[in-house]
């Protein structure tokens, strides 16, 4: 494996063995309330969603007078560091529309203040609904001006009709307990008569007239049960109130079951349209995913295209796989882990999903488990006759030896009440997405792409197909019609803007610093190669490792280096010692370190790897950064002989320079005073069970050239705040120790962040963070502070509308109107540029700022800091530190599972 960036949906696989686990036995479909010992669900009335918004403090002085006043907040308790304890959402307000824009201002790309927040004639406004309150400035704009006008189309559409009348909402409880909504929707369905027109979500059903029985119950069978089905009523939902997003939701599934779309997870997939691929094992189901939400312009629908990939073999014929190849049983078992650990599989008799946590080798599907019956008695019956007597699948004796998975429940799982874990049968279960052999596998990947990246136009025709059907379907038009609801069946147009190209900084070989602009796409790879990487680090007291029997080869690797190293600038002389190892056999550690003993001034370490292995990359990774603290680049072998050579070699130096302290590359800078920039990100980690590493990476030089970065783990919320105080303090005294002075001006990029985590986000990261600041500081002046939640994986798309038809917008293209959200100071920006399929915006929310930056300031230091990545002379999709942070808490949760050495959180040692 390289040094090169994890896949987006790279993956770390955890070993969790079910040795000396004793969990509570479940299986999928069984009733909540058939399990042991378990008590019947109550699930609370739904009630009006609460979705933080960005927000200001009052000033910087104000904030640093409080502090002063009284004690500095520690990183244990940070209750009162000026941030509203409660937020809430705008529904439909329009206060950051049309206004005057006030705070820092962008003077030629400058972020410093124009005038201070005091100057500002707006002054501050509470708003309240509800139980909470968010402190906004008056009419602040999120909309900024700068750059040149570009007419887009999204894939949202407004809905144009919507009821205006009350609807009722009951509780729908089933006895025994069920909890397959697809079977309760049709044991509801008997009673059609009774209680139409209705729909039901599985837990609540919702009516335009009110049941005349205050308690109604049903009596309804099914092939194999009698249940009771009792209705109450739980509450009304006017039209104002949150809860009114998820009625709206709800009738547009059952529009898609309507266009006899199926369920898989949360998204709907045409399975009379499913796409084979020969030779591969795989179906594609294509669908769309779909999310009815106010946005500025109104309550608009959100369309997207996806597909699900399915494996056609179940996971039975793999494990008989894994197991012949391994005559081994132990190491059998072992390899079956690896591979299926983290795995999703599909179970086709009840269309769900589920998460491999685990595997049972201990158990077989004569294995029996409790039951509630009927009548309310507990019954032993085993995985072989539950399947038999609940869907007519009938388990061969010939695969009565077969293990059991077992999958740990949800967070929506446990709120149900369901806390066992769930029994799956691996013949009944399919994999879903594609194996790592078939991701490497070059010509399947480029029959894969056809479909699952579709170019702008060929996606935008598949949604005016979808919205054609909406339209003409006629039992979808009655369903919409018995709500009052209708949409535009046209996509939503917008005017985004595309901002000034940056100028990339370099060294001409002439000598000095020169500004070079890149190309139409924002690459600059060119451009580098006619010139030399800003700062230059010599490629001394080195290492290199490569296997025996690429030995003839080590010259190539070692010219290549130096060759392209010296046009870029960067001297590398011969290596200490060049040492060969046995590859085909697992690493020896004790014979890899001889050249460690024998040279003890090592710097740096090149280790080739035979193959793209995880284990080894792990392996030697641990070796020479945690015990010996050396910086290391990796390199897979089979690139020796690869037609692009002498590019692969390239981008190896400009890794090694930056890991050793040069800067490739950087961009004019926007600050007239000091400014530190972070980026943090979180990622599951492999070896140290059920916890997570948080990275944070900040910026430590004027030029954004050089970083300081520092790990932590954390098991739950409480702990990760808490090394948010303690991780930001380090950050400010790296930044003092380089510039002798802490920064005036911190902006922090957080990725990772999902829908439901925003507000513990701002609730406790921020007030956290803002605690760590007050002790560093002291009751000095405190610093500018803004807070961006980053998030990459997002469904809204917009494409650019020109003259010769839809394309993908170039980088640098903002869209902060009509599709971003009220009550929030959040825009879209495209920075990067892709070669196939239709590029993904990334969306960013300014959830707290203390002074505030005004929109072009802010979007136009968002894509500066996109072309800072230096693994890639071209733009990212979001900033570079975020980047940089996604990529150490990656491989510290992959390779590492603890902290590098300290010395190496001054160097990008993990590029």
């Amino acid at each position: 494996m390289a040094d090169s960036d994890p896949k987006p949906r790279g993956r770390a696989r955890a070993i969790r063995g079910a040795a000396n686990s004793t969990p509570t036995t479940t299986v999928p479909g069984l009733p909540v309330g058939m399990q042991p010992r378990q008590e019947s669900i109550t699930t609370a009335p739904v009630t009006p969603l609460s979705i933080p918004t960005f927000r200001f403090q009052a000033d910087a002085s104000s904030v640093a007078g409080s502090s002063a006043s009284g004690s500095a907040q520690s990183c244990t308790s940070a209750s009162s560091v000026g941030v509203l304890d409660s937020i809430t959402t705008f529904q439909q307000t329009r206060q950051f529309r049309g206004a005057v824009s006030c705070g820092s201002s962008l003077d030629d790309v400058e972020l410093d203040d124009s005038r201070s927040v005091s100057s500002c004639d707006t002054g501050l406004s509470t708003a309240t609904r509800g139980t909470g309150s968010v402190t906004v400035y008056k009419n602040f704009n999120k909309s900024g001006t700068r750059g040149e006008k570009l007419p887009v189309v999204t894939n949202y559409v407004a809905m144009e009709k919507r009821p205006n009348f009350t609807i009722k909402q009951y509780r729908v409880d089933f006895y025994p307990t069920e909890d397959h909504t697809f079977l309760k929707k049709q044991l509801l369905a008997i009673h059609t008569d009774k209680l139409a027109p209705y729909i039901f979500d599985g837990a609540m059903l919702y009516k335009t007239q009110k049941i005349e029985q205050q308690h109604l119950e049903l009596v309804a069978k099914s092939s194999s049960q009698d249940y009771k089905v009792k209705l109450r009523q739980v509450g009304e939902i006017r039209m104002d109130d949150q809860a009114f997003l998820q009625f709206y939701n709800t009738v547009f599934r059952k529009c898609l079951n309507l266009m006899e779309l199926e369920e898989l997870g949360r998204n709907f997939y045409n399975e009379k349209a499913k796409i084979l691929v020969p030779g591969a094992f795989l179906e594609l189901w294509p669908g769309y995913i779909t999310a009815i939400r106010h946005h500025d312009s109104g309550l608009l629908l959100c369309a997207e295209v996806t597909h699900k990939v399915l494996r056609t073999t179940n996971v039975l014929d793999i494990i008989k796989n894994m197991l012949a190849r391994n005559s081994d049983l132990r190491r059998g078992q072992e390899a079956i882990r690896n591979e299926l650990l983290g795995q999703i599989v599909l179970t086709h008799y009840n269309r769900k999903t589920y998460r491999i946590d685990e595997i049972d080798f201990d158990s077989t599907p004569l294995a029996t488990f409790s039951v509630k019956a009927s009548d309310g008695t507990l019954k032993d019956v085993s995985y072989k006759e539950y399947y038999q007597n609940r869907y007519g699948i009938d388990i061969p004796d010939t695969e009565m030896q077969q293990p059991l998975l077992v999958s740990h429940p949800r967070k929506k799982d446990v709120n149900k009440g369901m806390k066992t874990n769930i029994y799956l049968i691996p013949s009944l279960s399919n994999l879903t997405g594609l194996s790592e052999d078939q991701r490497k596998d070059f010509r399947l990947m480029q029959q894969l792409a056809e479909h699952l990246h579709m170019d702008p136009k060929k996606r935008k025709q598949k949604l005016d197909e979808f919205m054609n059907v909406l339209k003409t379907n006629e039992t979808v038009c009655k369903e919409f019609g018995n709500w009052d609801i209708e949409f535009n069946p046209e996509f939503l147009q917008a005017t985004a803007r595309i901002l000034p190209q940056e100028e990339i900084q370099l060294a001409p070989k002439s000598g000095g610093v020169a500004l070079f602009r890149p190309d139409h796409v924002a690459d600059w790879t060119n451009v580098l190669k006619r010139n030399f990487m800003l700062t230059r680090v010599a490629l001394t007291d080195w290492v290199m490792y490569i296997p025996t029997e690429q030995k003839a080869k080590s010259s190539r690797f070692l010219e290549g280096l130096r060759e392209q190293a010296g046009l870029l600038g960067m001297q590398v002389v011969n290596p200490l010692k060049t040492f060969f190892y046995e590859s085909r056999s697992r690493c020896n550690e004790q014979e890899l370190i001889k050249p460690l003993r024998d040279f003890k001034n090592v710097k740096f370490v090149v280790f080739i790897l035979p193959n793209n292995q995880l284990q080894r990359y792990c392996q030697v990774k641990k070796l020479f950064v945690l015990r010996y603290g050396i910086a290391i680049q990796c390199f897979v072998a089979k690139n020796l002989d690869s037609k692009n050579f002498n590019s692969i070699m390239s981008k190896v130096a400009i890794q090694v320079n930056a890991k050793l302290g040069g800067i490739p590359w950087s961009i004019k800078v926007p600050f007239n005073k000091s400014a530190m920039i972070l980026g943090f990100d979180v990622y599951h980690c492999a070896e140290r069970k059920l916890e997570s590493v948080g990275a944070l990476v900040a910026t430590v030089t004027p030029n954004l050239g050089r970083y300081f970065s520092v790990v932590s783990f954390h098991k739950d919320k409480s702990e990760l705040s808490r090394n948010m105080c303690n991780d930001t303090k380090k950050c400010l005294e790296a930044f003092r120790e380089e510039n002798g002075y802490y920064p005036d001006r911190i902006l922090l990029f957080r990725d990772g962040v999902g829908e439901g985590q925003l507000k513990f986000v701002v609730e406790h990261e921020v007030k956290m963070m803002q605690a760590g600041i007050n002790e560093v500081y002291a009751g000095e002046t405190l610093p500018k502070l803004s807070f961006i939640v980053v998030t990459k994986k997002i469904n809204s798309r917009y494409l650019a509308v020109k003259s010769g038809g839809i394309c993908n917008p170039p980088p640098g293209t903002v869209l902060d109107e009509v599709i971003t959200l009220p009550g929030r100071y959040d825009y879209f920006m495209v920075s990067q540029s892709v070669r196939q399929g239709t590029v993904s915006p990334t969306n960013y929310n300014v959830i707290f700022q203390n002074v505030p930056v005004n929109p072009d300031a802010m979007q136009q230091l968002t894509f500066k800091l996109c072309h800072l990545y230096f693994n890639w002379s071209g733009t990212v999709a979001v900033p570079a530190p975020c980047q940089f942070a996604h990529k150490l808490a990656y491989l510290t949760g992959v390779a590492l599972s603890d902290n590098a050495p300290e010395p190496l959180n001054n160097v990008l040692w993990y590029l």
